[in-house]
Order: C-alpha cells, then structure tokens, then sequence
C-alpha cells in the first residue's frame, strides 16, 4: 500500500494532470490510507496488536488521528531467568507513514493538488520505519523460535534421561 502511495504522490506530482485526474488519484490515496489504518487496527482475537499494554483500544481512529495506545511493551517469559518484548507500537511501526499519508490527502485536496516535497519526503520515512519495525518484528520471531526449539530438545532429553532411569 504505501508504495502505491508512493507511486501516487509521484504521478500528482506531474503538471500534465488535470483536476479530474487529480481526483481519481486523491480518490485512491484516501482508500489506501483507510486500508493502512485498518492493518494498524490489525486485532489478536479482542486485542489490538500495536496498542501497546492498551489492547483494547485501537491504535488510530481514522487516517490522521493521533495513537490511541501507550508506548508500554508487552514483555513474555521465554526461559525461567529471559524474557523478551513482543510487540511493536503503532506510534513506532504506522504513525509516520500514517501522518505523511493524511499530509498527502490534505495536499491533493487544496491548492495545486501536489504534494510537497516534506510530504513525499514523509512517505519515504514512513514507509522505511515500517520496514524497520518488521524486521525488528522478524528478529523477535525468530528468537523465539530458536527459543521453542531449544526448550523442544530440552525437553526430548529429560524425557529420554526419566526414560533411561526408569529402565534402570
């Protein structure tokens, strides 16, 4: 979606649009950002995944309005002496895109109908915090699947150990 947006916002950018070009484009942003907010609202069963500790609140009400979480981690005991957070807030992963984007809704609606050059720098920020925020996500996933595994092999040789003595 925000490369869409992006490619959007450079199109706008071209003089040889006319008005209802403009509006097909403006149109199309509007939905795509609505479509951002509704994965930043992305729900766990009842929980809002990037509220932070408030998981009962959505992260953002609509394209522009302000985070709804807290900045609060979620941590989770791993092993009996680690433990490790296990979310990403959307004032960290969605709020800059989500902030250039609503910037780029309020630019092709007023004046020329172009965004400006803070606006398309703004998406390019937003989109590499989300990208940012997903490898961080990756490199939790996999820790707690080497994690899994590790107390999965733990668990295979106390039970073949109890196994053995039992034998004896």
């Amino acid at each position: 979606s925000m490369q869409r947006i992006k490619e959007l916002a450079l199109q706008a950018a071209n003089d040889s649009l006319t008005p209802a070009d403009r509006a097909t484009v403006l149109q199309e942003v509007r939905q795509l950002g609505d479509s951002l907010v509704a994965l930043a609202n992305t729900k766990n069963g009842d929980d809002y995944v990037f509220s932070g500790q408030q998981t009962r609140t959505p992260a953002f009400a609509s394209l522009g309005a302000p985070y709804g979480g807290d900045t609060q981690p979620i941590v989770a005991r791993i092993a009996p002496s680690a433990t490790t957070t296990i979310n990403i807030t959307g004032d960290v992963a969605w709020q800059p895109a989500l902030t250039a984007v609503a910037q780029l809704v309020t630019d092709l609606g007023t004046g020329t109908g172009r965004p400006s050059t803070t606006t398309l720098q703004g998406l390019d920020d937003g989109f590499a915090a989300m990208l940012s925020q997903r490898t961080k996500l990756g490199a939790i996933q996999n820790r707690l699947a080497d994690t899994r595994l590790f107390v999965g092999d733990q668990q295979d040789t106390a039970t073949k150990l109890l196994s053995d003595l039992e034998d004896a």
